[in-house]
């Protein structure tokens, strides 16, 4: 995902479709498709007349003159091409300065002003982090709808986000399975006890979106007993540190965590959205995806700026 193929595209789109025709034949002589070697050429003249005599004198300089005689036609019609060309992009300019038609131009993703928006470095990278927002991410945990854009190597691939799912599976199992033998330590034979043995059994069928509601309710009834994701162990053994630890977060908190809405947004949700947006400022949007409701911050973030930001 580059800012740089980003940059080239957006190039690429200020070109009309009568100009993008044009440069596929630009340079070209209409009425000789063949290349020709002048450079050979002036060494065969040369060759033929080697003897130095008037003759061939005459006949060497005929022959420049011959073939300075082709160069200059060639130049003429090149200077030629070059005109029109001028003249066609100086009418364009004018009839797009005084709005008689849009610009033609590619159309952006939704997420792309969603990236960094802010400063960049000659290099198109973004500059360093203030203090304020270490102190906000690395002491008080905070997340930002930015983080999601890490500079990285590589991109996000389906293989990587079933590896994800699995990992984070594989965690919530072990977790249930190893509270459940405790417990069957606890109340010893019988059937909470057969129960408990069933509920383990059956732990690896079941979707991990019925396994992370049942997690979640652990502290209900333990209270000490909390699961959290080692997310170390998902970046370094799941996906074969393709990804920083604050990236698998990022995307497993905006995009993967079960429960979240992905269908189109409904209009009651983005009157929720506005709402909630200008209640807060544009700040808190991990409070506007609450109020919201089903979406990830980083949903309400993105939606709001592609569709009601005059950014």
């Amino acid at each position: 995902m580059s800012e740089q193929s980003d940059s080239e595209d957006g190039d690429g789109s200020f070109l009309t479709e009568s100009e993008s025709e044009h440069d596929s034949t630009w340079g070209e002589d209409k009425s000789q498709k063949d290349v020709v070697d002048y450079t050979a050429t002036a060494k065969e003249i040369i060759c033929e007349n080697v003897n130095i005599t008037t003759e061939n004198a005459l006949k060497l300089n005929s022959g420049y003159h011959n073939m300075l005689k082709i160069l200059k036609n060639k130049l003429e019609i090149l200077l030629g091409q070059c005109q029109e060309r001028q003249k066609e992009i100086e009418k364009q300019i004018d009839e797009y300065r005084n709005a008689k038609r849009p610009v033609a131009r590619k159309s952006r993703t939704s997420g792309y002003i969603c990236g960094q928006p802010f400063f960049k470095d000659e290099d198109l990278y973004p500059g360093p982090h203030n203090d304020d927002y270490l102190t906000r991410k690395n002491v008080g945990r905070e997340f930002f709808p930015l983080d999601l854009f890490e500079v990285t190597d590589t991109n996000w691939t389906v293989k990587d986000k079933v590896n994800i799912l699995k990992g984070v599976k594989t965690q919530i199992v072990e977790f249930i399975e190893r509270e459940n033998r405790l417990k069957i330590r606890k109340v010893g034979n019988g059937l909470e006890a057969e129960r408990l043995r069933r509920e383990i059994a059956s732990l690896g069928r079941k979707e991990i979106g019925d396994l992370w509601e049942k997690v979640l309710r652990f502290p209900e009834e333990y209270p000490d007993q909390r699961f959290e994701i080692d997310w170390l162990r998902i970046s370094n053994v799941n996906i074969s540190e393709r990804h920083s630890v604050s990236a698998c977060i990022g995307i497993w908190n905006n995009y993967m965590l079960p429960g979240l809405v992905r269908d189109a947004w409904k209009p009651e949700e983005e009157t929720r959205l506005v709402e909630a947006v200008e209640r807060y400022q544009r700040q808190d949007w991990a409070q506007i995806a609450v109020e919201v409701g089903g979406r990830s911050a980083y949903q309400c973030f993105v939606h709001y700026q592609t569709t009601f930001s005059d950014m």
